[in-house]
């Protein structure tokens, strides 16, 4: 079979079977998706159990085309995806959650670790963080449901199980799965020069160690090539939270890696253009509350953006202008009331190791950029010629009122009811908390026939909604797999306002299709 359905205007999926772990109709979706790899105009393929998220640049390509071009490598499709490899973990079987397992399945702590590592498990997928791998199928014997409540922090290196899936937490992170035990061998270690061990279509056997100890880190050389940057700025303090980003990673959801990048763009584009860089050029992400700078070279800097106020020198300096420094000056970036993210530029872009075609900081795992800390140095690239101090151009001016985005049907529109959907498009939703992976909502709740589906692919501005009925938006660092119901994806051209949401801001969607 061989169906298409909604991931937004920027994001489709090619259904290949039905709602279920089917490790035939599995292998036809990662041959579907290494046959697509370098399709002009893709962005991503993002594999899940029974269909393929397809992300694509609008301004190269349309689904249309890319539907066509899905369909001719389909159809003679050949399941030739044999297991790469066969991964041996040793495992110590001792987790929080293993009594309980017992008491849930009748049997022993002995008897679980036992048939646990009986059985030869395939990776269906890799995603909701870096180097999660999704494991099937576990033994009938052994299958308990989640937990009512998700821990706050599963601990790394845990070994985990739900229904007829387990799998390995490559980090400390939020979680449902019961854990059973602790991995002794590292899935994701960011200072390898390989990062992850896993690869869907590999096969995993795990070995019972009861006194094993976890392997020690690489600590092998850093991936990528920073380059001969020029010393440009040194960080006195850090502020709440400021990183590297430029347009973000493509081709990364196989990892499980989220795309990164600057979350508004526009912003981001604006500040390059005044320095002279190319649009997707490394700016400093500054969120809230800036860091205070020490200038070390002369530069060509430029602000845009919302979330902070630019101060040089102790006085009061505009946005969207550029603007020359020289050593010894100092910038600061105090707390602004509106707009949630600005965006410094230097001439000739931030300097950082070039890992998977970026310099974006991953802030989950660890991969890429740099995220400020007191006592750091940034660096930018060579540019030809110094550029002009004081060019501007209209500024983006985050909303001070409700902010609408316009969004299109996600996946799973049809398990919402009509008048689900005209509250959602009716309600005024107040941002309550949120972070670069996303922005939890309050206010209406929207009753759908049911909220959890099998995990697949999570286009990036998803509109999900668990058993709470409550909707979250879901941002750039998102988990790239994800098991709710996603009812809209905002545009992509909305996107950018989304980026600029801070708690107490309120939000209205529009359905435009």
């Amino acid at each position: 079979m061989l169906e298409f359905r909604s991931g937004g205007d920027a994001a489709f999926y090619a259904v290949l079977g039905r709602e279920a772990i089917d490790e035939g109709v599995n292998t036809r979706v990662q041959t579907l998706a290494s046959r697509l790899e370098g399709t002009l105009g893709i962005t991503d393929l993002i594999a899940g159990y029974w269909n393929l998220l397809i992300e694509f640049d609008p301004r190269l390509t349309t689904q249309s085309a890319l539907e066509v071009i899905v369909a001719q490598q389909l159809s003679p499709l050949i399941q030739t995806l044999e297991p790469q490899r066969e991964i041996v973990i040793p495992v110590r079987y001792d987790g929080a959650d293993l009594l309980e397992v017992s008491r849930l399945t009748g049997l022993s702590p002995l008897e679980i670790a036992r048939i646990h590592s009986e059985r030869t498990y395939r990776v269906y997928a890799l995603g909701f963080t870096p180097g999660f791998a999704y494991l099937g199928s576990l033994e009938p014997a052994l299958h308990v449901p989640r937990l009512s409540v998700p821990r706050s922090t599963t601990p790394a290196h845990s070994v985990a199980i739900a229904g007829a899936q387990t799998g390995i937490y490559p980090m400390a992170s939020p979680g449902g799965w019961r854990v059973i035990g602790q991995a002794l061998r590292r899935v994701f270690d960011p200072t390898r020069f390989e990062p992850f061990l896993l690869q869907a279509g590999d096969t995993v056997r795990f070995v019972s160690h009861p006194n094993g100890q976890l392997e020690d880190a690489a600590n092998e050389v850093t991936r990528g090539d920073a380059g001969d940057g020029i010393p440009t700025l040194a960080v006195l303090e850090a502020g709440l939270l400021s990183s590297l980003q430029d347009d973000g990673r493509r081709m990364v959801g196989r990892y499980g890696l989220g795309r990164a990048g600057a979350l508004d763009s526009r912003s981001s584009h604006l500040a390059n253009a005044l320095v002279g860089n190319a649009a997707g050029s490394a700016t400093l992400e500054i969120s809230l509350r800036g860091p205070t700078l020490r200038v070390l070279s002369p530069a060509l800097l430029a602000v845009a953006g919302g979330g902070v106020s630019l101060r040089l020198n102790g006085r009061d300096a505009p946005h969207a202008q550029s603007f020359a420094v020289k050593p010894g000056d100092r910038l600061e970036f105090p707390h602004a009331p509106h707009g949630a993210r600005a965006y410094l530029a230097v001439r000739g872009g931030f300097d950082a190791p070039l890992v998977y075609g970026s310099r974006s900081t991953d802030l989950r795992s660890g991969i890429g950029g740099q995220r400020l800390a007191a006592g750091a140095l940034l660096y930018r690239r060579e540019a030809r010629g110094a550029g002009r101090a004081g060019f501007a151009l209209s500024p983006y001016s985050p909303a001070r009122d409700a902010t609408t985005l316009r969004v299109t049907k996600g996946p799973q529109a049809d398990l919402f009811s009509s008048s689900a959907w005209q509250t959602f498009q009716r309600s005024k939703y107040v941002i309550t908390s949120g972070d670069r992976m996303g922005l939890r909502l309050d206010g209406a709740t929207l009753e759908a026939t049911r909220y959890e589906i099998v995990s697949e692919g999570v286009p990036v501005g998803s509109v999900q909604v668990n058993a709470s009925g409550l909707p979250m938006l879901l941002l750039s660092d998102r988990g790239t797999l994800g098991g709710y119901a996603k009812i809209a994806v905002v545009q992509q051209r909305d996107l950018h306002k989304a980026g600029q949401l801070r708690s107490g801001d309120t939000v209205r969607f529009r359905l435009e299709d």
